[in-house]
């Protein structure tokens, strides 16, 4: 079996690295094909029976004159040598004397914009190239953006051509600032950017020292790609990414799984998880053709077996079995993403797609356009539409329960294309943000609210108080549905109009069939604010109570109220005397394995950083909490005097 790549060879005592899968990039005439052609030409690269050849093409199809044109070793099409431009992806290996180099030598016309990102998509590192005469370009722009969105994080900005002017050291210092500029713009990290003069045609820099450039005391291209670290090991730091491609099944005794392990690390008897099931089980082998493993680090191809017999299918994933929310996959119906658009066809509602990536196979739609980038300024703006090499965000509403990482943090399940049912063109590239948050959707078509012809101060004069929501927050079996009953009752006795929404109580009704994971439970306290707040518009006193256990979705919950009329109290207990109460019987659940997502036990729990009330119900008596409850909304203005 071959040692992987950045493995210690024998006779050596050095790494030998991995091989570098580099893409070259930039706008027409920047000088990519030429380029390339120089790198194989001054590493002797090319036979010399093609070396006469090239000398005989030159003479028909160059453009230096009598000398070798290098940009005719690339430019195999008859209509890249007559329009002298690249067209399609043209691949091209050769063996540096530190590594082996892949390059993908990719078009720089706007109309091949989609072959560009097939390109990018295989690869770790990318070299954008610039003319010196003409700067940083629109398509400069577009190009660096595609391979920020396509997750390269290690770019390099050759700024070729500095000839033309005068192979100046000023010009080039402008250019390189303008580079890193753009670089920062699209996200690039400030480490994985460098610029390096070059003059492809006459091989300046490129792979030996320039005495035209005596000024640049820095490597040559060459020796920069040579020890460009691409994070090849990174990967395996990463939490466990395997997706299964194919269930293996040759007859009645063996069973097993095979895939590439995405990142992370296999090893024989860790316990797993499968997605989007959930269920767990132990590797009991990691099987390859040369034999079975021990470990499997992240790019090998194996075939695992499982302990148990699991349902599993293609596009299911197996991940660490207890992975911290923080960096777990994330399960949605809804994708928020960003698109590159592939297709002569622009997008047109209803158009009949699929979404493809490691993770499965499944029907999907754009449900929103939220913005173009505009390639020119790399601002945000309105999209109306999506065309040819468009670069937009979207929100997509996917058919089948979508598994996903966001692309920066994992690309291996955080990439995906985009098909067309009918024709199975592939028609955008897409590379998750996350689960967009349900309280960021908008309204699709022209509604618009009509305001109501009662004053809130005339509700008020009637109903004798001020419209305010009391959020009661905490754990299960803090007392949240007992305080809030209980201050209903007291508050109806003051004359009050009150509406109590209890968060058991709209999943019966109008959250019924959610779930209980993160985005889904988004959605029900969405529903559970938006109700809350239309009752607060017609002047009704509301005591809301829910779990509500992420911060960030309890801040929405106050802007969608808002901020004057919510008041947030939170309700704790030791664990003890929760699972003592247990009133929906979730820590039972818990204990026998089988409950649904339980924040503060399966999951974490973030306590409100400045409630307007906090109680500890173990300590607290529940009439005690009520009156302090009624003189704050009588300190807040919102009750009149006592009764």
């Amino acid at each position: 079996m071959a040692a992987p790549a950045g493995a210690a060879t024998a006779g050596t005592d050095a790494p030998t690295p991995p091989i570098l899968r580099l893409l070259v990039c930039g706008s027409v005439d920047d000088g990519k094909s030429t380029l390339i052609g120089r790198l194989l030409l001054d590493t002797e690269q090319v036979a010399v029976d093609h070396v006469a050849a090239l000398a005989r093409d030159s003479r028909v199809h160059g453009t230096n004159g009598d000398d070798l044109d290098p940009a005719l070793l690339t430019d195999g099409l008859s209509a890249e040598r007559e329009q002298g431009i690249t067209i399609d992806v043209a691949w091209r290996q050769f063996q540096a004397p530190g590594r082996r180099i892949l390059i993908a030598d990719t078009p720089g016309h706007v109309q091949h914009t989609r072959n560009m990102a097939t390109g990018a998509s295989g690869c770790r590192a990318a070299v954008v190239l610039l003319d010196a005469s003409r700067g940083v370009l629109e398509q400069t722009r577009r190009h660096t953006t595609v391979v920020a969105l396509m997750g390269i994080r290690r770019v390099v900005f050759a700024v070729n051509k500095l000839d033309l002017v005068g192979c100046d050291a000023d010009a080039f210092a402008g250019l390189a600032t303008e580079c890193r500029e753009l670089a920062a713009a699209v996200g690039l990290p400030a480490d994985g950017v460098d610029v390096i003069p070059v003059i492809a045609r006459d091989g300046d820099n490129v792979v030996r020292p320039s005495e035209r450039l005596g000024w640049w005391d820095g490597p040559t291209l060459l020796g920069l790609l040579e020890g460009l670290d691409v994070g090849a090991d990174a990967r395996a730091a990463r939490p466990l990414r395997f997706p299964v491609q194919l269930v293996v099944r040759p007859d009645a005794t063996f069973r097993g799984y095979a895939g590439t392990v995405m990142a992370g690390t296999l090893r024989v008897g860790d316990t797993v998880r499968a997605l989007p099931s959930g269920v767990r089980s132990r590797i009991e082998r990691i099987v390859t053709f040369d034999g079975d493993l021990d470990v499997a680090a992240p790019g090998t191809p194996v075939t695992v077996v499982l302990a148990d017999e699991l349902d599993l299918a293609r596009g299911d994933l197996l991940v660490p079995e207890d992975e911290p929310a923080a960096t777990a996959p994330l399960r949605s119906h809804a994708v928020e993403a960003t698109l590159v658009w592939l297709d002569h066809e622009p997008y047109a509602s209803g158009r009949r797609l699929l979404l493809r990536s490691h993770t499965g196979t499944s029907g999907v739609r754009v449900a929103r356009v939220a913005h173009a980038v505009d390639m020119a300024t790399l601002a945000e703006r309105p999209a109306a539409g999506i065309g040819l090499n468009d670069v937009v965000r979207v929100e997509l509403a996917v058919e089948r329960e979508h598994v996903l990482d966001p692309y920066a943090r994992e690309p291996a399940t955080g990439a995906f294309v985009l098909v067309d049912r009918t024709t199975r063109a592939t028609v955008a590239a897409g590379l998750t943000v996350g689960v967009p948050s349900p309280f960021d959707r908008a309204v699709e078509g022209d509604m618009t609210a009509q305001p109501s012809l009662v004053a809130a101060d005339e509700r008020r004069g009637r109903l004798g108080h001020a419209p305010v929501t009391v959020a009661i927050t905490g754990m299960s079996g803090t007392g949240k549905s007992t305080l809030a009953r209980t201050l209903e009752r007291r508050l109806f006795d003051l004359g009050a109009t009150v509406v109590r929404l209890d968060g058991e109580e709209l999943r019966l009704g109008l959250s019924r069939g959610l779930g209980f994971g993160p985005e889904e439970r988004a959605e029900h306290l969405r529903r559970a604010a938006e109700t809350a707040r239309l009752l607060n518009a017609h002047g009704q006193l509301v005591i809301l109570a829910a779990q509500a256990p992420a911060r960030e979705v309890r801040a929405r919950m106050a802007a969608v109220i808002g901020p004057d009329r919510y008041l947030e109290v939170h309700l704790h207990a030791p664990d003890d005397v929760r699972r003592e109460r247990d009133p929906s019987g979730a820590h039972a659940a818990v204990a026998r394995g089988d409950a649904p997502e339980l924040p503060g036990i399966t999951s974490g729990y973030e306590a409100p950083e400045d409630p307007a009330a906090v109680f500890d119900t173990s300590v607290t008596e529940l009439d005690a909490s009520v009156e302090a409850l009624v003189a704050l909304l009588r300190d807040r203005g919102v009750l009149g005097g006592a009764a």
